[in-house]
């Protein structure tokens, strides 16, 4: 396996989302999304997914956050992105498949093929061991738009807020997280909060001209 340093599983909210995490949960999840053994059973957690050590359920409590951070299930795209940002991540990635770190970027949480349908987003060390439960799930979502044919388009930064692009849309989902996620702590609002005016201040070429408070 890669090596990697687990953080206290309260801090990450591990934890607290795996609580809620049932046997159906993760039958549907390794069912439906994407899954395939050959990409998890080489040490990332493939037949032991409540491990919460191992990159599978970190993945996992990723999507239950993504799944459950509102009270009612509505998904309608009139709603506010907390709502149906679950329902974009589902119909745009093909699979999720773990990795260690990028060649060519090592320092990169994730990586996704431009274009609808174009193949598999991969999951790296920064992303199952670096981050919190809640910015895991606004990785996912941030991948999913890049799967939706929407690349950064000035290197590894958006150009600007007006862009659309997939910092803007993984801003958004951890502001409304931090205001009105239904599952969550202080601790894991803070983290939300850092890593929003992080991307805020250094992933836009244009600063958008605010933060989050």
């Amino acid at each position: 396996m890669c090596d990697a340093t687990v953080t206290d599983l309260n801090s990450s909210g591990d934890s607290l989302f795996a609580a809620a995490m049932t046997q159906d949960f993760v039958d549907w999840a390794l069912g439906n999304l994407g899954f395939s053994e050959g990409d998890w059973n080489k040490g990332y957690g493939f037949g032991d997914e409540t491990n919460l050590m191992l990159p599978l359920a970190r993945t996992l409590t990723a999507i239950r956050c993504l799944n459950n951070s509102v009270v009612d299930k509505g998904e309608d795209w009139s709603s506010d992105i907390l709502h149906w940002a679950r329902r974009f991540f589902r119909e745009r990635i093909v699979g999720l498949a773990a990795r260690c770190r990028s060649n060519s970027s090592p320092e990169s949480a994730a990586a996704t093929p431009r274009g609808y349908r174009a193949g598999r987003t991969l999951l790296f060390v920064p992303f199952f061991y670096e981050r919190t439960v809640p910015e895991r799930a606004g990785t996912l979502l941030h991948e999913a738009r890049h799967a939706d044919d929407v690349p950064h388009n000035a290197g590894k930064r958006d150009s600007s807020w007006e862009y659309d692009g997939a910092w803007r849309w993984h801003v958004c989902w951890l502001a409304w997280f931090i205001s009105s996620g239904v599952v969550t702590s202080p601790v894991l609002k803070d983290k939300a909060r850092q890593r929003a005016n992080f991307i805020l201040d250094e992933r836009f070429v244009k600063w958008p001209g605010f933060s989050i408070k």
